[in-house]
């Protein structure tokens, strides 16, 4: 059974119904420039105000950002600095615990000599001390007083 080509009816009403866009059956009135013109310069209204009040925000967070940003590179300078902290005990860590400098890390940092060592010890001479210039104004050639304290007192 071969189906026909010839269209119902029925199917032709749908087909109609189809074919008729929504703004055909409800055509908008046309309208004058004139007409349009104030509500042209309310969204030219609107559109000025929402820049206006853009930019304000823009201009009031300015600082905000630079100081944002001062604060920004001192944590840098910070994160720099413990990452330097952290490289240095790293370094000191693999040092103290590396098996085969056990020996060398254990002589450095105690006392105790290996068999067949002495210790020396280095001693400076005692400075010189300076002796006051004599004069008419000096008190070097008179001996201190002595103070006697007095019971009671």
């Amino acid at each position: 059974m071969a189906l026909s080509r010839r269209s119902s009816p029925s199917s032709l009403a749908v087909r109609r119904h189809l074919a008729v866009s929504p703004s055909s059956r409800y055509p908008l009135p046309l309208r004058s420039p004139q007409n349009r013109l104030p509500e042209i310069l309310l969204m030219v209204g609107i559109n000025l105000a929402i820049a206006t009040i853009a930019g304000l925000t823009i201009v009031r967070l300015l600082p905000y950002n630079a100081e944002q940003q001062v604060k920004l590179q001192d944590l840098q300078g910070e994160v720099n600095m413990l990452e330097n902290r952290v490289d240095h005990l790293r370094q000191d860590f693999t040092h103290y615990f590396d098996p085969q400098q056990t020996r060398s890390n254990m002589r450095a940092l105690s006392d105790q000599l290996e068999n067949g060592q002495r210790k020396i010890i280095f001693i400076d001479p005692p400075a010189p001390v300076p002796s006051a210039p004599t004069g008419e104004g000096s008190t070097a050639d008179v001996p201190p007083s002595p103070t006697v304290s007095q019971p009671g007192n």
